[in-house]
């Protein structure tokens, strides 16, 4: 018996398994751009949202820094005025202020040695009819007393005691200051007030 051997050919078609192949990693490809996709639209907004955090951090946080100041650096002090003798002049002219503009007498010259403060905006004319802002004090003066508050080169406040004829004694605050430079400098009465005393309560 013989045997015949034949050759047989398979003809295999790959078309199906690779379909088949592709089918089943579509999904897969499908979910990995989607992962994808989705990370890159994470990765924007978080972008995004760390620009605008940065924006609003900016933005809203407008305050200047401070300067540093040297902590070595000797304090500022302000060098107080120096305390001087009152003048022979502005006693002069405190002294014929009491004797015209508060006993209501020679007010033509009173009007030449008061400062703004007395002349109140009134005019010559005004302050000649003798209603100034000054009070007065009409009853015959037979002793004055002052003391100095301050007395600077350029304004001075004193405390002015008025001993009457008739009557209790009278205290006043005069302030006096200097106007003017060089030759051309007075002093004028620029205030004049009633001294207040401050009242003291008594113990229980």
């Amino acid at each position: 018996m013989r045997s015949s051997s034949s050759a047989v050919t398979l003809t295999c078609n790959p078309a199906p398994r690779l379909f088949k192949q592709a089918v089943n990693t579509f999904p897969t490809a499908l979910r990995s751009a989607r992962a994808a996709r989705w990370a890159v639209i994470l990765s924007a907004l978080l972008l995004a949202g760390g620009i605008a955090a940065i924006v609003i951090t900016l933005s809203g946080n407008t305050t200047k820094p401070k300067s540093s100041t040297n902590s070595n650096a000797p304090p500022q002090t302000v060098a107080n005025p120096k305390s001087v003798p009152l003048s022979v002049e502005a006693q002069r002219v405190a002294a014929r202020f009491i004797l015209t503009a508060v006993q209501r007498k020679h007010l033509d010259e009173a009007w030449k040695i008061s400062g703004p403060g007395v002349r109140a905006g009134l005019t010559h004319k005004q302050f000649l009819t003798g209603n100034i802002a000054v009070v007065p004090v009409p009853e015959t003066i037979v002793q004055v007393k002052y003391k100095r508050a301050y007395s600077y080169s350029d304004n001075a406040l004193l405390q002015v005691n008025l001993a009457v004829k008739h009557g209790a004694s009278k205290t006043f605050y005069l302030g006096l200051k200097r106007y003017g430079k060089g030759a051309a400098a007075h002093w004028l009465v620029d205030s004049w007030e009633p001294y207040v005393p401050i009242p003291v309560r008594a113990r229980p």
